[in-house]
């Protein structure tokens, strides 16, 4: 007898006690079906993530430019009094 089976929604390998898919997140209640528990939970997905990302790492850019011109600007200035 084997102590392991694949998920029948995702093909993923599940130990024979599982209550759940850890992939795909399917488990009794849902029928072992792409309908799981996490469809509603608005996580937002991974382009949403990396967009969100790089538009702080933007922000953070101009803030430091930013402030190199103004630390410039006030060198220059009390350099010339």
């Amino acid at each position: 007898m084997s102590n392991r089976y694949s998920c029948p929604n995702c093909g993923f390998e599940l130990k024979a006690q599982a209550l759940f898919c850890p992939k795909c997140g399917s488990d009794e209640n849902t029928g072992w079906s792409e309908d799981t528990i996490y469809d509603d939970i608005g996580l937002p997905d991974a382009s949403q993530n990396e967009a969100k990302k790089k538009s702080v790492i933007k922000q953070d850019l101009i803030y430091l430019i930013m402030i190199i011109l103004f630390l410039s600007m006030l060198y220059v200035s009390l350099r010339i009094f």
